[in-house]
């Protein structure tokens, strides 16, 4: 199954339940163990296969775990340490800083915290650069053991509600406590003090700041490096549209490390949109852990803008001013630099301490044109057996704002809609579906489901998006189990270039057959080029050479000399063994693999068809695909592969009936006659040889 699935589908598995498999198992073991053992007894001598059973008898029954007497062992070793190592009960949270309060005078600071504990712990306590506390209470009793670990003090307390008091003196004008335990609720009081990081009870970065009002001069005598004051880079990037915006960056500076709380003031009109960072006093009071804090806020529009820049001991500023296309400009203060790409580059100040920067802001009257344009759509459509899902994007600009309408497939049930990521709860009426349009680019994406297979003919859902449009691509996804013959749709898109090759196929095939003293009929070339077409058509090429070769070495390769037959022997014995796996492999591809129909153009495959189209009037342009069911082509590749089994056993007896005649072998060298002696005659006696010797 592939492709989109209904609800209300359903799908069947038959599985066989545990006991089955495991008796399938059994078997399966049995059976192999039969068969080795057969095969032993048969190539073992007479004296041993006698011995074979009780050897395997003894064999099984010594399969048998050994037993060790390891004690104790590796799993209670674990399991004892982890009972020795692990956290108690109470852990992670096992103890809590519930309330902090924090009193400040002119030379001592008072810190006074709640903790519950769940169990015997210890606990970091709060701390400053430059100020060490001098007593320590638990509980009312004085408490004088402490630790450090790292920068922070830590104490240990019993479990329950410890209440822990902390004292000691103050030696400069600033000074920044950090607390590891944040408290849930904070008070702070400070006589002479301004104290800032405390938002609603809480501190959000974990860190007290106290500032002294008036400093002394002794106090300035012992300020320490630590006690500098804070210095930060503000960016305001101005968004002037529709609606006005300003985005406040705040950058560290000095110092380098540790929590610092500054009051960036806003500008005039500025309401923040969250309420994080408060506003007190006109000015945002930041608390800046890390190295950037960034907020944002609205402004009331004007026809005039003023921007003035700060003391320089007081904060670095930094002003950028996005306009919008339908409004127009004018500056005069502090020259701008452009900042960003071509065509979309920002005027950026860099102003001086006491310059002011005055933006009058005009909107331009517009002009009669077209308030929306369509600059792109994408149509993916995902065809199934009983279903056809589809997603739509559309790129749009306007200038304008209102409502504009798509006209949606008849029967089709929109499933999502979202403009700019954002998911509207829209639905369609009649076919037509109402979409809400603001001024500017928008990316709007639909999706929807049909129910409509695929089909003979799968076809892509037919929109109206009620106005011309550009850069239209169009997709459709077949099931895998889908076999494509044919497709259309716009002029750049897919081309099914299997039947191109099938008439090059067949041609071949017809001038094979034509050929005086073929091996093999017509229809046998036409039948054996189609089953090839689909696979490996080159293949063609090379089977008739082949049967043409065998052809030549029946008729005249017996007349070869020795030397030149023995090469024609072995090089077609070796050329009919690649045939033979070429075929075998060829056909096991075929039943196995999807058929190659070449499917090129605009990165399409056989599963995957991609069209584009320049331009649409108001109705997207159709697409088509044909196709069958996938067990067709392997029915017919099934048919074909028993033919060509049939056709590969005359084939081979062909093959050795060319191969042995004028015989299998000629002999390479012939042995020279031994040279005979020739025979001594003997000489016919004579009168003096004859008379015999006087006595």
């Amino acid at each position: 199954m592939s492709g989109p699935v209904a609800v209300d589908q359903r799908v069947s598995l038959l599985m066989t339940p545990p006991w089955l498999t495991r008796i399938w198992r059994v078997m399966a073991v049995l059976l192999v163990a039969g068969l080795m053992l057969a095969t032993l007894r048969r190539l073992a001598p007479p004296q041993l296969s006698a011995k074979l059973p009780a050897w395997a008898l003894l064999a099984l029954c010594l399969i048998q775990p050994a037993m060790a007497a390891d004690y104790p062992s590796a799993e209670m070793l674990d399991e004892l340490r982890s009972r020795l190592t692990e956290a108690p009960d109470c852990a992670p949270t096992c103890a809590q800083l519930s309330r902090a309060t924090v009193r400040a005078d002119a030379n001592q600071l008072v810190v006074e915290l709640e903790i519950h504990a769940g169990s015997e712990i210890g606990v970091p306590l709060p701390s400053a650069p430059g100020w060490q506390p001098g007593l320590v209470e638990v509980d009312g009793s004085a408490h004088p053991w402490l630790w450090l670990e790292g920068d922070d003090p830590w104490i240990s307390l019993r479990p329950g509600v410890r209440r822990v008091r902390l004292q000691g003196s103050i030696a400069g004008d600033q000074l920044r406590m950090r607390f590891p335990m944040n408290p849930g609720r904070i008070d702070a009081v400070g006589e002479g003090w301004l104290i800032s990081g405390i938002q609603r009870d809480r501190l959000p970065s974990s860190s007290l700041e106290l500032t002294r009002q008036e400093r002394s001069a002794a106090s300035d005598e012992l300020r320490r490096e630590s006690d500098l004051p804070s210095y930060v880079r503000v960016v305001r990037t101005i968004t002037i549209d529709l609606e006005w915006s300003v985005t406040t960056r705040v950058e560290r500076i000095a110092p380098a490390t540790g929590v610092i709380n500054v009051a960036i003031p806003l500008l005039p009109g500025e309401r923040l949109l969250a309420e994080d960072p408060p506003v007190r006093d006109g000015a945002a009071q930041i608390s800046l852990a890390s190295n950037v804090v960034v907020y944002e806020g609205r402004l009331e529009p004007s026809s005039a803008l003023q921007l003035s820049a700060p003391a320089l001991d007081q904060r670095l500023e930094v002003w950028s001013l996005e306009v919008s296309p339908i409004f127009h400009a004018e500056y005069q203060g502090p020259v701008a630099l452009l900042v960003g790409g071509a065509g979309n580059a920002a005027p950026t100040f860099y102003p001086l301490p006491g310059d002011v920067l005055e933006v009058q802001v005009t909107r331009p009257a517009g002009v009669e044109g077209n308030t929306l344009a369509i600059d792109g759509v994408g149509l993916s459509t995902s065809l199934g057996s009983r279903l056809r899902e589809s997603t739509l994007s559309v790129s749009i600009r306007a200038t304008r704002g209102g409502q504009h309408t798509l006209g949606l497939p008849a029967e089709a049930e929109l499933l999502a809609l979202n403009i700019d990521g954002r998911e509207l709860r829209v639905r369609p009426e009649n076919g037509q579906l109402m979409l809400p349009i603001t001024p500017g680019a928008h990316n709007i994406e639909l999706r929807l489901r049909e129910a409509e297979g695929i089909g003979l003919i799968g076809r892509l859902p037919q929109f109206d998006l009620g106005m011309p449009s550009a850069n239209v691509a169009l997709r459709m996804a077949l099931p895998d189990d889908r076999w494509l013959l044919a497709a259309g749709g716009p002029q750049v898109g897919p081309a099914v270039r299997y039947w191109s090759i099938l008439v090059l196929v067949l041609a071949i095939a017809l001038a094979l057959g034509r050929v005086p003293g073929s091996p093999v009929r017509t229809r046998d070339w036409l039948v054996l080029g189609i089953g090839l077409s689909t696979v490996a058509w080159p293949a063609l090429i090379v089977v008739a050479v082949w049967l043409y070769l065998l052809e030549w070495r029946r008729r005249k390769g017996g007349e070869l000399n020795p030397w030149p037959f023995a090469f024609a022997q072995l090089g077609l014995i070796f050329f009919s063994a690649v045939v033979l796996i070429m075929l075998i492999a060829t056909a096991w591809s075929g039943l196995l693999g999807d058929p190659k129909m070449t499917v090129q153009g605009n990165g399409s495959s056989a599963s995957n068809l991609i069209w584009f189209a320049d331009h649409a009037s108001g109705e997207l342009p159709g697409a088509w695909a044909l196709s069958l069911p996938l067990w067709v082509y392997k029915g017919a590749i099934l048919l074909w592969s028993l033919w060509l089994a049939n056709a590969l056993i005359n084939w081979l007896r062909r093959a050795f009936e060319a191969l042995g005649s004028g015989g299998w072998w000629k002999t390479l060298y012939r042995s020279k006659p031994k040279l005979q002696a020739d025979p001594v005659v003997p000489e016919p006696p004579t009168e003096a040889n004859s008379k015999p010797a006087d006595s």
